[in-house]
């Protein structure tokens, strides 16, 4: 088999769903919580201390700081999904699950380094502030813990939603990997600094 027909085979192996019961991986999402909002406290030192345009070519495209507002805007998407399937109670539930790749995520809580790009919509562009930053960490906070609150109230839903590479995820595997993919940045912002 040549060589490009073995990647397409194992790229296709990496996203097809897997039909592991949910009790293969129980998500406290109050401690996903927890340690989001940590990610968020470090993130707003970075902008607090004067760090967060810190940059390295060799490490990142983008500065601390940019980091921030891709997480921040991709977990506004994230959080808004779950919004949307905590409020569905299963009537849109995708078929299938977690793919491959995606259960890797989960279950290790970590996001291999590499050249993916990031979407469109979630890209930062344009300049903004370390105080709009700031406020943007605000509603960051609020909406979590809106959300949270939630499915406090709703409990765990079998509503899906398909993620672009890791299949189609609870809420509480959405929360989980809104969690990891903050890490993710953190990971890379702080070896801006070399703190990895």
């Amino acid at each position: 088999m040549p060589d490009g027909n073995r990647f397409q085979v194992a790229r296709a192996l990496l996203h097809r769903p897997l039909g592991w019961p949910r009790a293969a991986l129980p998500i406290a999402p109050p401690v996903e919580e927890r340690l989001l909002l940590a990610l968020y406290d470090e993130f707003d030192q970075w902008l607090a201390s004067g760090t967060g345009e810190w940059r390295s070519a060799r490490v990142s495209g983008w500065s601390r700081a940019e980091h921030v507002r891709h997480v921040l805007a991709a977990n506004a998407e994230i959080l808004a999904h779950v919004e949307e399937l905590l409020a569905d109670g299963g009537a849109t539930t995708e078929l299938g699950g977690p793919s491959c790749a995606g259960w890797i995520v989960l279950l290790c809580g970590w996001i291999p380094r590499g050249r993916g790009e990031a979407p469109a919509g979630v890209k930062p562009t344009g300049p903004r502030s370390a105080v709009q930053v700031h406020a943007d960490l605000e509603l960051a906070r609020a909406q979590l813990g809106r959300v949270l609150a939630e499915f406090a109230r709703a409990g765990r839903s079998r509503a899906r939603r398909r993620h672009q590479a890791f299949g189609a995820l609870d809420a509480a595997q959405w929360v989980r990997y809104a969690r990891i993919h903050a890490l993710h940045h953190a990971r890379i912002a702080r070896e801006l600094r070399g703190m990895a």
